[in-house]
């Protein structure tokens, strides 16, 4: 099969028609002649495993940060942003 190629391809599986997107139908097609086995046995692993890795939660690790001493503050109080700023008033 030629991914340049504009075809789909269909397959009638119990009842069901599967319409795979061209690059799709490469790659599974490599992967049969790789293992030497049926298309349909690659598209069900394929399918198998794409299902249970969705299914499952994604794995996640654990993300630390090291504290840093930045010092003191140079304003006493930070709740007046104004006078931080340098300003006497806003109106």
């Amino acid at each position: 099969m030629d991914i340049n190629a504009s075809i789909m391809l269909c397959f009638d599986v119990c009842g069901h028609t599967l319409s795979l997107d061209d690059d799709v139908a490469v790659l599974l097609e490599q992967m049969r002649k790789a293992r030497d086995t049926t298309f349909k046995r690659v598209v069900n692993d394929a399918l198998r495993e794409g299902l249970a890795r969705l299914s499952s939660p994604a794995e996640t690790r654990a993300f630390r940060t090291q504290p840093v001493d930045l010092g003191g503050c140079y304003y006493p109080n930070l709740d007046n942003v104004w006078e931080v700023g340098g300003v006497k008033s806003f109106v």
